[in-house]
């Protein structure tokens, strides 16, 4: 039973008293995350075909970072030339 991308979706709690994520997904990308984390406790996992399709993790405070409060710059295409071209400079010296 996959799941079809209107039913895939990533749920993740803040529990701040005990100091811990609960995560519970069905989406592949972010079960792949998952396992290269420190996970905690696997809470539960839903199998099909040996593989795992959906999961419900605990993970230390630490493995788990939201925003850095602050905001994507916006480059020029002026600015982003320079870039490039310092990029290409360097790379050829």
């Amino acid at each position: 039973m996959s799941y079809c991308a209107e039913e895939r979706e990533t749920l993740i709690r803040m529990d701040e008293l005990d100091d811990f994520w609960i995560v519970e997904t069905n989406v592949r990308t972010m079960l792949t995350k998952l396992k290269k984390l420190t996970v905690l406790e696997i809470i539960d996992e839903e199998v099909e075909d040996g593989r795992v399709i959906a999961g419900t993790y605990r993970l230390p405070s630490n493995a788990i970072s939201i925003g850095n409060g602050r905001a994507k710059r916006e480059y020029s295409e002026e600015e982003r030339k320079v870039m490039s071209e310092r990029a290409k400079a360097n790379f050829h010296s």
